[in-house]
């Protein structure tokens, strides 16, 4: 099964459901939906083994693709799984910024569709704070404003920070959010904007940091 066929399956999935989309067709997510508790702890899909307590757990999908589109795969299959933790950050298909808007808005819908089915089944999710270039903004107007998000810090486009910034301030604008939880090293430039506009924030080291200090030990 391929991508388009999953995204057909969840849109009607959404459809029959009630769900309502935007003009973007964006699936438009209730307060009911989603999570505002701050977790004890983060992990990524594929190291749900070393949670310490499931619920009180939120899982990230901040990873590659290869690995987020077999979770596509899965989605019915696992949602007993996602419903066993506090909740999910919301799906991670990338929608890299120098790639053709078509090929962005396709990754996102699909990010937002399944995340809207897991909601749908009983799974809170803190949506991922994640766009591609400027012109998929509109992404975030499925959310409701004060909305808490996740953000995935791993990597963090390094050498694009001046740009980062500028979408950073420009999120912020748009959503209001009332927490971040980043997953990953958060550089300072981003904690300097994150200060300048009163945003709270909350900072878990990433699966791979942490192991290696365990190690190091």
């Amino acid at each position: 099964m391929d991508l388009f066929k999953i995204s057909e399956e969840l849109y009607r999935y959404l459809i029959d459901a009630g769900i309502s989309f935007t003009p973007q067709g964006y699936p438009i997510f209730t307060e009911e939906m989603l999570l505002k508790e701050i977790p004890e702890q983060v992990l990524p899909l594929g190291k749900t083994h070393v949670a310490k307590d499931k619920s009180k757990t939120l899982l990230v999908s901040f990873t590659n693709d290869a690995i987020i589109y077999k979770r596509l795969l899965s989605l019915k299959k696992d949602v007993q799984m996602y419903k066993e933790y506090l909740g999910f950050g919301g799906f991670d298909l990338s929608p890299r910024i120098n790639w053709d808007i078509n090929l962005q808005r396709f990754n996102i819908g699909l990010n937002l569709m399944a995340d809207a089915f897991l909601a749908l089944n009983g799974v809170k999710i803190m949506p991922n704070f994640r766009i591609g270039c400027l012109k998929t903004l509109d992404a975030l107007n499925c959310y409701p404003s004060n909305t808490w998000y996740t953000v995935g810090a791993l990597g963090c486009a390094k050498g694009h920070v001046k740009i980062n910034v500028m979408y950073l301030r420009t999120k912020l604008i748009i959503t209001n959010p009332d927490m971040l939880i980043y997953y990953g090293k958060l550089k300072t430039e981003y904690m300097a904007v994150l200060e300048e506009y009163g945003v709270p924030y909350k900072v878990y080291a990433d699966y791979q940091r942490v192991s290696r200090r365990k190690e190091a030990m």
